[in-house]
């Protein structure tokens, strides 16, 4: 660890975090919070280093909640402690449910397993290896002489307590290996070593290498240990037998090792002996919700793996798999160790303080440098397509600089011109940029076989279509929430001018669906057309302009017992006096329906109430799943006639058909989905539901299961009641939050101003305040930080509340 920086680039430095505290100890709780931080930091210490390659949890801590791990390896993970995370011992169950956990939050993945394997030594390959294939990890074999049995030097009658190694006076060991039934299945493929001429050790070795399960590609290694310099030299001859002609073992010798591990298969040693963390993950996590909030289901894995249209691992089909990646991208690990030209200069290979090593083509570096562009952010030119298409673009790296060094990299880009002349520009780019473009348009270059194959996680990614970054927020952080749900509370003052309030707004809409706005100014006048300006001056500033029907003559709406609609009997959602079910707004306005609605209670303290509609989806999806495929597939025809504004936009009480008139009409399934199946809205409104053209053969069920969706949306253990002062505004997100009629105040009338900002505002508003922020913390100019998807755009900041402190504060 103490070695400079050129050996650290190519040494990978590990450490674990033991559940017994301290080795030798038989006692668990290792890795609750105070002692895994103890463990680590003495590590490090011992290691004279601040930060790790990999960091292992070294087996399950039966007595210490994994939750509480995790969130402790992820505080860890963010103060640049490690690079990767790594598993040894989990049972794959256990495994899954922890990658689940940790993509679901945006949290680093676990990227490599640490496990027992040798050629007689193989429970990994039914279940184990499988599954880090699905989740893109790395499998590093411990063990593979298991223990020194496979050198072929120990003899059961000896006893174990006499022989040399890893065996002698350890109960662990001999449990493991030294049985008589291994020595008996051993004897033949000793006989067939030494037959060919063949170490039993180096044939161990050699199986491992080219006839088992491992593959480099995929990052796998072997730990092959050691307790001399020349056993180290031995071992390491095993794996470049290749180079002699002689790697692949001969058949009749693999056949006796596959003769072997049949042998002992039923006493083999499992690979994960030590159980699971104190409860499961899934029952522990998502049962705090389910029992606070009095649903009657406990989410399991299960149940959110059939949310998913996108097959998880065969085997196991409980595990979830969230579509939001791992959000933050350190500057520490961005940083550019070491860069250099490759193909003629028609490459750059940039190698980062993480490990990851990528290949980026000199004419996208030109392409997408800010030189391209103007103050105003468009191309300067189309001219230079060409000389991108054509390649004719090379690469001449300059410098490295930074902070000590690898901030940035400058790279002398020529172009070759139609004309036959050339032009050199000198061009800086930003490590935490090139880090987060890398994955996209880099090609990753691995390591050799010895190193372990793949390092820093490189697989591909695909270049997605749009991306939104506050519907991923919904998708991967929003919980179930029912009848004590606690709204959070700011402060209009707040979100008029601080960004850093406005992002946190605009998370908390998408993830938890409700908010309050507290100390909006009073109304100045209660006039139809200046009561909601406060309103809407307040939205404008912190996300952006509302929207505006297309015959009103305001972006909002006014509710009052006195205006004009009053008399009107068709208005019934008008009146305050009449009962009003639970419902989405504009459920029947197609593609520009409000996102998030804002309703300002202007005069009159009452109580109102709301559902999460995105549990009650999850709980039909769990306990009726013919009821939730019908209301997900079904298509339900919501409309509405507008005839309550005139031709000036003006409310108005006119009969008939006149040339205010507006016609509405939308037909959609209630619940919708993504095309990964995720539930990502829900749109209802019974008042406004039109005729519905529902299939003769689906009709008597379809009902059925809508009768359901009504009951349970009003039912008392998904709805949230809450107090609604004079001058707050109560934020919906329109998307998936139902609400229904408020109480009337007793001693006033009651006016309540309401608007809608559409999801596309919502969405640029989030974008533009995290590029901000990534300015902010990171010293990026508005040159780098514009132009990038928002796919990309995620790796470069955090976009994980659970880390945030706001969501951890008391809420009012």
């Amino acid at each position: 660890a103490r070695a400079g920086s050129d050996a650290r680039a190519v040494i990978r430095v590990s450490t674990k975090a033991n559940p017994a505290g301290e080795a030798g100890d038989t006692s668990m709780g290792g890795l609750g919070v105070a002692n895994l931080q103890g463990q680590f930091t003495r590590s490090l210490e011992a290691l004279g280093t601040s930060s790790c390659d990999i960091f292992y949890l070294h087996w399950p801590d039966n007595e210490t909640h994994l939750e509480e791990t995790l969130r402790e390896v992820q505080r860890s993970y963010e103060q640049n402690m490690f690079v990767r995370f790594g598993l040894s011992n989990y049972t794959p169950e256990e495994v899954a449910e922890i990658h689940c956990h940790m993509r679901e939050r945006g949290w680093v993945l676990p990227t490599v397993y640490q496990g027992m394997y040798n050629a007689v030594t193989r429970n990994v390959e039914k279940d184990l290896l499988p599954l880090l294939r699905e989740l893109d990890m790395g499998f590093y074999a411990f063990n593979p002489l298991a223990g020194g049995m496979l050198t072929g030097k120990h003899a059961f009658d000896m006893g174990a307590n006499t022989a040399d190694g890893r065996f002698k006076g350890n109960d662990w060991y001999q449990d493991r290996f030294w049985k008589e039934g291994y020595f008996r299945a051993l004897q033949n493929v000793q006989e067939g070593c030494e037959a060919q001429g063949i170490p039993m050790k180096n044939a161990a070795l050699r199986w491992l290498s080219y006839h088992s399960a491992l593959d480099g590609r995929q990052g796998d290694a072997v730990i092959i240990g050691c307790s001399s310099l020349d056993q180290l030299t031995e071992n390491l001859e095993a794996f470049c037998e290749k180079e002699n002609g002689k790697g692949r073992l001969p058949v009749s010798l693999v056949d006796l090792w596959n003769d072997a591990w049949a042998s002992v298969e039923g006493i083999s040693p499992h690979f994960a002996p030590y159980g699971t963390s104190k409860p499961p993950l899934c029952n522990y996590s998502h049962a705090q919700q389910s029992s606070s909030v009095g649903l009657p289901y406990a989410r399991t894995y299960s149940s959110v793996a059939s949310s998913f249209k996108r097959k998880p691992p065969s085997r196991y089909a409980g595990r979830c798999f969230s579509s939001l990646s791992s959000p933050v991208s350190h500057s520490g690990n961005a940083k550019i160790t070491n860069a250099a030209v490759t193909e003629d200069g028609k490459q750059v290979e940039v190698r980062f303080h993480d490990g990851s090593v990528y290949r980026f083509h000199a004419s996208w570096l030109l392409d997408s440098s800010p030189s391209q562009f103007n103050e105003s952010y468009v191309r300067r030119s189309a001219r230079g397509v060409a000389e991108v298409a054509e390649g004719g673009v090379r690469a001449l790296v300059t410098c490295i600089s930074g902070e000590d060094s690898g901030d940035t990299v400058r790279v002398e880009l020529t172009r070759e011109r139609d004309n036959g002349t050339t032009g050199a520009e000198s061009h800086e780019f930003s490590g935490v940029w090139l880090h987060a473009f890398a994955p996209y348009v880099g090609q990753f270059v691995r390591h050799s076989s010895q190193q372990g194959g793949a390092i820093g996680g490189g697989d591909k990614k695909r270049n997605k279509d749009q991306d939104h970054l506050l519907s991923d927020l919904t998708i991967s952080y929003n919980e179930p929430w029912g009848a004590d749900k606690t709204i959070r509370s700011f402060s209009a003052d707040d979100l008029y001018g601080i960004h850093s309030t406005q992002a946190q707004f605009l998370e908390t809409m998408a993830i938890e669906g409700v908010a309050r706005i507290d100390g909006l100014k009073a109304p100045l006048s209660y006039d139809t057309n200046a009561v909601g300006d406060h309103l809407e001056d307040l939205v404008n500033r912190a996300v952006g302009k509302m929207y505006q029907h297309p015959r009103r003559k305001s972006r909002y709406g006014v509710m009052r017992e006195k205006m004009a609609t009053a008399a009107a009997p068709h208005l019934s959602d008008y009146n305050f006096d009449n009962a009003l079910s639970m419902h989405t707004d504009h459920a029947f306005i197609d593609g520009v329906q409000g996102y998030f609605q804002f309703m300002l209670q202007a005069q009159g303290s009452v109580r109102s109430k709301v559902c999460n509609g995105l549990a009650v989806a999850a709980y039909i999806r769990d306990t009726d799943p013919r009821s939730f495929e019908l209301l997900s597939s079904t298509n339900v025809t919501h409309s509405l006639r507008t005839l309550h504004y005139d031709v000036n936009g003006d409310y108005c009480h006119i009969s008939g058909f006149h040339d205010g008139v507006f016609e509405d009409t939308h037909t959609h399934p209630i619940i919708q989905m993504d095309d990964e199946g995720h539930v990502v809205k829900v749109s209802h409104a019974e008042i406004k539901r039109g005729i519905c053209a529902i299939p003769f053969e689906d009709y008597e069920d379809f009902m059925v299961a809508y009768s359901k969706w009504m009951d349970l949306i009003e039912d008392d253990r998904f709805v949230c009641h809450f107090d609604w002062p004079e001058n707050s505004v109560i934020v919906t997100n329109n998307w998936y939050v139902l609400h229904g009629r408020a109480t009337k105040p007793v001693d006033k009338e009651r006016i309540m101003v309401w608007g809608y900002i559409q999801k596309h505002i919502a969405d640029l508003r989030y974008r533009l305040l995290k590029q901000r922020e990534l300015e902010t913390k990171t010293g990026l100019s508005s040159d780098w930080t514009t132009r990038i998807p928002n796919h990309v755009l995620k790796s470069m900041i955090s976009i994980d509340p659970s880390a945030r402190d706001y969501l951890n504060q008391p809420r009012n």
